[in-house]
């Protein structure tokens, strides 16, 4: 992931200009994504994962006991 687009990739409507090329996505998604967890009290964070990736984090904050413990 080139390291300017990096600053944006959360922004909505952001696509790099590979994606814009060929016309693909609507540029929603992390934003969309990051927003749902930060609504939960949780965050998605980007991390570079060289040589050509990226890799993303869904944080979620534990909280009590799930349905499956009652």
């Amino acid at each position: 992931m080139p390291a300017e687009f990096v600053e944006d990739l959360f922004e909505r409507f952001t696509r790099s200009d590979e994606a814009r090329a060929r016309g693909l996505g609507s540029g929603l998604g992390l934003s969309i994504a990051r927003s749902y967890a930060r609504a939960h009290g949780g965050d998605l964070v980007y991390y570079d994962a060289p040589p050509h990736g990226a890799r993303f984090e869904l944080i979620v904050p534990q909280t009590g006991t799930s349905a499956a413990d009652n």
